[in-house]
């Protein structure tokens, strides 16, 4: 299996039975965008769920649509998703995400990443 991949739109790496998606600075995520993200990480993983962790930081913006697609497709083969970002702005368009999008598996938001680690950590041990 593939350590690690990347495209147009973030890089993918898997340690430690954890998938990290790290999206590329600058970009505003559509719902197409979006569709490639999740098509690219379910054939990075291979058919085997893990929990992710998911950093923002750097994205300029995240559209409806794509936020839509992410809270239900995005969820494909995660057994639990950490979305880290590092600046308020971010923080409040996940936190709206979170309560509005209500995504179908446990979602949780982080401002660093050694706590969404220790969060993935529960799911990890479960993995299939």
């Amino acid at each position: 299996m593939k350590t690690y991949y990347e495209n147009d739109f973030a890089t993918y790496s898997l340690f430690l039975d954890i998938v990290y998606v790290y999206y590329k600075s600058k970009l505003t995520i559509t719902r197409e965008a979006a569709r490639v993200i999740v098509y690219d990480r379910l054939l990075f993983q291979n058919d085997t769920s893990y929990p992710v962790l998911c950093d923002i930081t750097d994205v300029y913006y995240i559209t409806q649509g794509a936020r839509t697609y992410f809270a239900l497709q995005g969820s494909l083969l995660a057994q639990a998703i950490a979305i880290v970002c590092k600046t308020t702005a971010k923080q409040y368009m996940a936190e709206y995400f979170i309560r509005v999008e209500n995504p179908v598996i446990e979602t949780r938001l982080f401002s660093n990443e050694s706590l969404a680690l220790d969060f993935l950590e529960h799911f990890k041990k479960n993995a299939l």
